[in-house]
Parts: C-alpha cells; sequence; structure tokens
C-alpha cells in the first residue's frame, strides 16, 4: 500500500477525530481489508502519475470515496482490455474515450448513490466504537429503514447517539433505528436493513433520466457516448442483484431484461448509444457479473471489449 501511504504522508489527521478521519486509513489498519487496500493502491499509483488532484478529490470526503472508488474500478478495468482507452484528466468532459473505427466514443461513469448514507452510517459508527476503545461481548443487530440514516449526509450526530447507547450496553430505539442483543457472546454487530418494497424499473429510469440532465454537457460534446451506471446501492430487492447478474446471459428474467431494454430505447439521447449497468467489489478488479451494454439502437452498436 506504498501509494496510498506516500499520498498521505505529508498529511495530517487526528485518529481520534472520528467524524472526519479518512475511512481509507483505517482500512489501512485492517487486516481483512488487506486484499481490498493492495488493489486500490494500484489504482492510486496509476492517478498519481497521471492526474493527483483526482486522488486528493477521491479522498476528500465520504461521498467522493464511494462516487470515485466505482468510476476508478469500471475506468481501469476498460483500460486494461481495451487497447484505445483515452483518460482525460483535463475535466470538462467524459471520463474517457475510446477509438473505434476512426471515431472518438466517448465514456462517462457514473452511480447511483441511494445507499451511500447507509454505507457512511456503518463505517463511521464503527470508528467511532474504536475511538472510544469499545470492546463489549455481545452480538447486536441494528435495525433502521433507509430513510433513518438519510440524515448522515448533513451531520452525524445520530451516529454519536446511536454509538454511546452501544458502549453503555443500552438497547431499545434511537428515533427509527433499533438496537437489540442478539447475545452476550459474539462481539458483532449484524446490519439489518428494513427494506421498503420498490420497483426497480421506475427508479432505473428515472434516475437515468436525472443522470442525462446531470451530464447533458460533458455528453453532448460528442456524437457518440457510452454510459456506465454502477447500481452497487440501490437496496436489493426480488430483481436486484439478479437481474444484472443475468444481463448479459437471461435466464429466469429475460422479460424483465427486456423492459429494461425497451426502456433505454425510448430514454436515451441520440449522443448517447448505450448504457452499461455495473456491480463491482472491492477484492476485485473485475465487475462481479458479464457486463452488457443496453443499446439505444441495435442496429448501431458499438465494440466495446467488456
Amino acid at each position: 500500500m506504498k501509494n496510498i501511504a506516500s499520498y498521505f504522508k505529508n498529511k495530517r489527521y487526528d485518529p481520534t477525530d472520528w467524524k472526519s478521519y479518512p475511512i481509507i486509513l483505517r482500512w489501512a489498519n485492517l487486516e481483512r481489508m488487506k486484499n481490498e487496500l493492495n488493489i486500490i493502491d494500484s489504482k492510486v499509483e496509476y492517478l498519481l502519475k497521471n492526474s493527483r488532484s483526482k486522488v486528493k478529490e477521491w479522498f476528500s470526503n465520504d461521498n467522493t470515496l464511494t462516487q470515485i472508488t466505482a468510476e476508478r474500478y469500471i475506468l481501469d478495468y476498460l483500460r486494461k482490455i481495451n487497447t484505445s482507452y483515452i483518460e482525460n484528466f483535463t475535466g470538462g468532459g467524459v471520463d474517457a474515450y475510446l477509438e473505434v473505427n476512426g471515431e472518438k466514443i466517448g465514456i462517462e461513469v457514473t452511480t447511483i448513490n441511494n445507499s451511500t448514507p447507509e454505507w457512511i452510517f456503518h463505517e463511521r459508527l464503527l470508528m467511532y466504537l474504536d475511538t472510544k476503545s469499545y470492546s463489549g461481548t455481545d452480538a447486536i443487530e441494528i435495525s433502521y429503514p433507509e430513510k433513518s440514516v438519510i440524515k448522515v449526509r448533513y451531520s452525524l450526530d445520530m451516529i454519536e447517539k446511536v454509538g454511546n447507547k452501544i458502549i453503555k450496553g443500552e438497547y431499545g430505539n434511537i428515533d427509527s433505528i433499533s438496537i437489540k442483543k442478539l447475545a452476550g457472546t459474539g462481539s458483532y454487530i449484524s446490519w439489518n436493513l428494513i427494506e421498503e418494497s420498490y420497483n426497480l424499473f421506475t427508479i432505473l429510469e428515472d434516475r437515468l433520466n436525472n443522470i442525462l440532465i446531470s451530464k447533458r454537457s460533458q455528453l453532448v460534446k460528442n456524437d457518440k457516448n457510452i454510459l456506465f451506471i454502477g447500481v452497487n446501492q440501490l437496496p436489493s430487492n426480488e430483481f436486484n442483484p439478479s437481474i444484472f447478474r443475468e444481463a448479459a446471459n437471461p435466464d429466469r428474467f429475460k422479460d424483465e431484461i427486456l423492459l429494461i431494454e425497451k426502456m433505454v430505447e425510448r430514454t436515451l439521447p441520440d449522443c448517447v448509444n448505450g448504457v452499461c449497468f455495473f456491480i463491482y467489489t472491492l477484492n476485485s478488479n473485475e465487475p462481479m457479473y458479464p457486463l452488457k451494454i443496453f443499446w439505444e439502437d441495435k442496429s448501431n452498436k458499438i465494440k466495446v471489449n467488456l
């Protein structure tokens, strides 16, 4: 992890300041994160050689840590399997380009960030407990609806309240968050998201429309673009993540995948030729499932190595 260490060596952070201490530095002290950090370190090395400002942005806060990590995983994957890949480090445009048959195809990567607050809740609560030298032996279940953790985007006070209750060995509710003792031994936290039913296809269409609006200035600069959208943070339901696992090779969800194809065809503007939804994992350089590009016009596909 020499590149991560190199970037942070002249920066000073207080490990006891659980609200601002970089999560990536906490991971560096966890043996279980060794493989993941080795992969991230190689990505930091690439950026340090090409765009140090991107590394600064990446590790500047919890939100950009999740966003840029997803971007780096898919961009580095595409770079390694497409010899015509050209990354854009200057800003003001798409993330990268592929040269295909003499044309420059824009590559733009983004994510659907529904569950970023939940992720911050997990990571910052564990950091809070660490800084308070919590050594409880109880097995604990923390249950919460997604809406109860949205507020961590603006304030971490709720995390401190939950952490204090755990440290005191108290159980019960804080607003809509429930802390329950499962056993007197085990010393672990089980996270239980109380999921509300939702329509995956409505969410995808809504988020795709929002992304197209927010990315319009980058996309319209090119005649052709392919959009890659990370869906790691969509809540699980009867279709997710299974439908993305099958996207390239439909089996149980053939009809549902056809619905996504139709949605893409009617939603994409002329300058965006296709959309690829992806799921990644920190301990692998490759996406979790085979990738599939949903084309705006199947007769006008672009050859891209996936």
